[in-house]
């Protein structure tokens, strides 16, 4: 199985834990706070992470290459225990395959029922990507499968006859399905962007694109390599991230970072880079794992960067219009250096406490150990989190721990996954879940507003000493919450934030602008 997560720098080579008072492993989940599986004897990892409403949870997992299948699902009681009455004894094994692993390939739907996407070959038992079909799986709550969605429970779409391989899926709040991944349009060319919009039931959205297609191509050129790993329907437009070759004496291995973002309808949005295409480069290689949609309507791309045959965690952000934020971090970017790590990557971001919170690897030597991050809205590391900023701990002693995904809970507790082993052949999944001390406060002030009461039940009070203009609310994944209405007090210094009483308990980020400057703050309902 191959996860493209870190470079042989990092392969190279037991930290010890370094927890501060406001982050603990959670003793009461699994072993002392983590569950390892083994669940195929070639290897395993756990990739994307969902939570169902009972508190259990359900992630993808992939394992070593396998025509047959190497993508499957298992499920955790909410005390880190496998859920027995899930699938096969809590397992199940799917027919997709997917070479290389990103954590945006599962999401749960308001049904309860479960998706997967990934792909399946046209030509039995034939290894060549040329004959494969974007591919996309479903399951009742209980991981049997769905057998009312294609065949079997199993959709395969010829998107251009000549490879198309699914890596990321979302869900509109209409229910449509939107994939990501990448095609081949000809045999000789290079491959590219694509994106599929399905209705509820399974079939193709016509209104979508050409017939329910788009292709993002950034560039004709028969050698370049273009592919998408990130989907995300955001405010009405819908972002793609991934990467595509650079060039450096024709070398096609030196990636850039990709986003395309596109109209509800499939169309370019021109108001994002050039015709709805940004492509960024700072060295010869640089590659994303995670996007997040930033509160402001920009956008964080993460991932690593190669410096001199190290490779570093990086951390970037883009304006609304594609631009970099010249405000954020050294014109943009963010790239970890610390002489303790001398290598890292990041694999996820959430928004946490009105910062972003982001997960990973890093290698510190000797051996390479899961990573938590914390970054400050403008880019510069939380001293206040972890050591200067970063946590490293390690899973039992093992040379290699791995962390792909992560969540957080409505109680605030995180959960991350991935996989550990001591050697990178000999890998087995992990699930570890932490819980942070200083969650709940009565009411939280900002340097631009006050806000109360928190927990807040159906409307949330802001007071501010400038004009209010706007007031946005987000749950931790990025996600705007749509159906929300500000009512202004005559001075506009005060409003009421009116929240639906149906919406989840959990963790919000509530971003409040005076037209000039925002300020994120964390909200609980």
């Amino acid at each position: 199985m191959k996860i493209k997560l870190l470079t042989a720098t990092l392969l190279a080579g037991a930290c010890s834990i370094c927890f501060s008072q406001d982050l603990a492993y959670d003793t009461a989940f699994g072993n002392n706070g983590m569950t390892t599986t083994t669940i195929n004897e070639n290897g395993d990892a756990l990739l994307s992470l969902v939570l169902q409403p009972d508190g259990k949870i359900v992630s993808s997992v992939g394992f070593d290459f396998s025509l047959n299948g190497n993508e499957g699902l298992i499920r955790y009681n909410s005390d880190g225990s496998i859920d027995t009455t899930f699938g096969n004894n809590g397992i199940v094994l799917t027919s997709l395959v997917d070479e290389n692993a990103f954590n945006n390939n599962l999401k749960l739907l308001a049904d309860g029922r479960i998706l997967i996407v990934g792909s399946k070959s046209t030509v039995p038992n034939n290894s060549n990507y040329d004959y494969f079909n974007f591919a996309m799986a479903m399951y009742l709550p209980d991981g049997t499968p769905d057998l009312s969605f294609g065949t079997n429970g199993i959709l395969q779409t010829d998107f251009a006859g000549h490879g198309d391989v699914a890596k990321a899926i979302d869900i509109q709040p209409d229910g449509k399905i939107i994939v990501a991944g990448y095609v081949t349009i000809t045999w000789a060319s290079h491959t590219t962007f694509g994106i599929a919009r399905y209705n509820p039931d399974g079939s193709l959205d016509t209104g979508f694109g050409q017939d329910g297609f788009v292709v993002g191509d950034f560039e004709d050129d028969p050698q370049r390599i273009e592919y998408a790993h990130y989907i995300k329907w955001v405010d009405e437009k819908i972002i793609v991230g991934g990467s595509t070759s650079i060039y450096d004496n024709q070398d096609i291995d030196d990636m850039a970072i990709a986003v395309l973002r596109i109209n509800a309808d499939g169309s370019p949005d021109t108001t994002f880079g050039a015709n709805g295409r940004v492509v960024t480069s700072f060295a010869l290689e640089q590659d994303v794992y995670t996007f997040l949609p930033a509160p402001d309507g920009g956008i964080y791309a993460a991932g690593s960067i190669d410096q001199s045959g190290v490779t570093n965690a990086l951390l970037i952000k883009y304006n609304s219009d594609g631009s970099l934020d010249a405000g954020f971090g050294d014109n943009g970017k963010v790239i970890f250096n610390d002489s303790l790590f001398p290598g890292s990557v990041i694999s996820r971001l959430l928004l946490h406490d009105g910062k972003i919170l982001c997960s990973g690897t890093v290698y510190d030597g000797t051996e390479v150990n899961l990573m938590l991050m914390r970054y400050n809205l403008n880019g510069s590391i939380d001293t206040s989190f972890g050591s200067n900023g970063i946590f490293a701990f390690d899973i039992n002693g093992n040379q290699i721990d791995y962390s792909i995904d992560m969540l957080l809970q409505p109680d605030g507790k995180l959960v991350m996954g991935g996989w550990t082993g001591v050697t990178q052949n000999d890998n087995h999944s992990v699930l570890t879940r932490m819980q942070f001390d200083n969650l709940y406060v009565a009411g939280l002030k900002s340097d631009l507003c006050t806000t109360w009461p928190n927990p807040f039940t159906s409307s949330i009070n802001i007071h501010s000493d400038d004009e209010i203009f706007s007031a946005d609310l987000f749950d931790i994944s990025g996600r705007r919450i749509t159906d929300i209405s500000v009512v202004h007090l005559p001075d506009r210094r005060e409003a009421t934030l009116k929240v639906p009483e149906a919406l989840s308990n959990g963790i919000y980020i509530l971003n409040v602008s005076n037209g000039k400057k925002s300020s994120a703050i964390k909200v609980i309902k």
